[in-house]
C-alpha cells in the first residue's frame, strides 16, 4: 500500500469537448467505460488507501457513476462554486490522512506509471512541497502530465486558483499519457486506455 493519498481533479466542464461528449469530461466514455472507471482502476490498483475526488460541475452525475465503488474509500469534496485548481486541491487537501498527497487530473491517464516510486523521488527530492510530472512524447515538447505529488503542509501558505503545478519543482520523465478532454485525445484513449491497462477489447 502506498504512504499517500490519491486526489483526482474531477470538476472540469469539458468545454473542448462539446459535440464530441456533453457531460462531465471525466465522464467520458472510453471503450464502452466511463473514463473515471479506468483512472479509479489505476489508482486502486496501485494501493492507495483513499482516493478523493475533487468535484464541481455535474458533482450528482459523478457521485452516481461511481456505485461500482462504494467499497474502496472514495471520499467526494465537492466545491460549492468555481474555486479553480488550486483551490479544489486545497479543499479536497483537509480530507487527507496521509502527509503526502498525488493531485491528479481527471482527464488524463499515464500508462506504466509507478506512483510509489514517484512519491519516494518526491520524498527524496530537493523541493520540499510539491512535485510535478512532466514527460514527453516522442519529438512533441515536454509538458504536465496530469500528476503532481504535494505535501499536505503547501496548503497553508498557496493562495489563488491557478494550476497546482505551476507551484511545483518539475520532474521530467519519459511517458506516454492521453488526455481526454479533447476530441482528438478521446478518440486516441478507446485504444490506448485500455491497452495501457492490459484489457483486451
Amino acid at each position: 500500500m502506498i504512504d499517500a493519498d490519491a486526489i483526482i481533479l474531477a470538476g472540469g466542464r469539458g468545454t473542448r469537448l462539446r459535440g464530441a461528449f456533453d457531460g462531465p469530461k471525466c465522464l467520458a466514455p472510453v471503450a464502452g467505460r466511463p473514463f473515471l472507471h479506468w483512472l479509479l482502476d489505476q489508482l486502486v490498483a496501485a494501493g492507495f488507501p483513499q482516493i478523493i475526488l475533487a468535484l464541481g460541475y455535474g458533482s450528482n452525475e459523478i457521485v452516481s457513476a461511481l456505485a461500482s465503488y462504494s467499497e474502496v474509500g472514495i471520499n467526494p469534496s465537492i466545491e460549492q462554486h468555481q474555486i479553480g485548481e488550486v483551490g479544489a486541491a486545497r479543499l479536497a487537501s483537509k480530507r487527507m490522512k496521509t502527509n503526502v498527497g498525488i493531485v491528479v487530473n481527471g482527464d488524463t491517464y499515464v500508462r506504466g506509471v509507478d506512483f510509489a516510486a514517484l512519491v519516494d523521488r518526491h520524498r527524496d527530492g530537493a523541493h520540499p512541497r510539491a512535485t510535478g510530472i512532466y514527460a514527453r512524447r516522442d519529438h512533441d515538447p515536454i509538458v504536465h502530465a496530469g500528476i503532481t505529488i504535494v505535501d499536505k503542509t503547501i496548503f497553508r501558505t498557496l493562495r489563488g486558483s491557478g494550476r497546482l503545478a505551476d507551484q511545483a519543482f518539475v520532474i521530467g520523465i519519459e511517458m506516454d499519457f492521453v488526455d481526454v478532454g479533447t476530441p482528438e485525445g478521446l478518440a486516441r484513449a478507446q485504444e490506448f486506455v485500455p491497452a495501457a491497462a492490459g484489457v483486451l477489447t
